[in-house]
């Protein structure tokens, strides 16, 4: 209904369940103690994984590679579809090693002119391919903080998890490149109330 952010609405969620917990005494003071116990761990583990992306944002803003990347994108091809693949092959890779938040701080000056100026997207359908773009990457190996911490609360080792999860990843990327290559799909309900 849109009372809330994903966010907020799962903080709500829990405070709804430790309520519910209270009233009908399904939880002692020993068990709430250890959910706070494991809730720290994977917040640790949280938190880690978002530092050491932010660090590696910062080496990469102050080494120029973001430029670096956008005249070399530039340099390879004067065809939009080239630039394209090139474009989402790049971002699925930041995606893979960083953190979503300072990657689309870092990276969308620098494709946001190319995508609009030069090869006429739209920058709705741009956002929408550049954040399904990192979406992707966070649960893709090597540094996916998404599958890390999908594999920490489940208790399973990634390389358990890697295996099955290869036709999701496919899927992914099909429905990534429909996205990127057919507007329409993203542009068909701003269009719909006039945007």
């Amino acid at each position: 209904s849109g009372i809330f952010t994903a966010t907020e609405g799962a903080g709500i969620a829990v405070l709804y369940c430790l309520i519910l917990s209270i009233i009908y005494k399904s939880i002692d003071f020993k068990g709430f103690m250890e959910i706070l116990l494991n809730s720290a761990k994977t917040s640790g583990i949280i938190l880690f994984l978002i530092s050491a992306s932010s660090a590696m944002s910062f080496v990469m803003a102050y080494s120029g590679i973001p430029a670096a990347i956008s005249s070399a994108l530039l340099s390879v091809s004067t065809n939009k579809y080239v630039i394209f693949i090139l474009m989402n092959v790049i971002l699925l890779i930041i995606g893979m090693f960083m953190d979503i938040t300072p990657a689309i701080l870092i990276f969308t000056p620098i494709f946001l002119p190319i995508a609009t100026g030069q090869l006429g997207m739209d920058p709705v359908h741009f956002g929408i391919m550049m954040v399904l773009n990192l979406c992707v990457g966070l649960c893709t190996p090597p540094v996916g903080s998404v599958l890390f911490i999908g594999c920490s609360v489940a208790g399973t080792k990634i390389d358990q998890v890697i295996r099955p999860l290869l036709p999701m990843f496919a899927a992914m990327v099909i429905v990534l490149f429909l996205v990127a290559f057919l507007p329409d799909l993203s542009l068909l309900i701003p269009r719909l109330f006039g945007l």
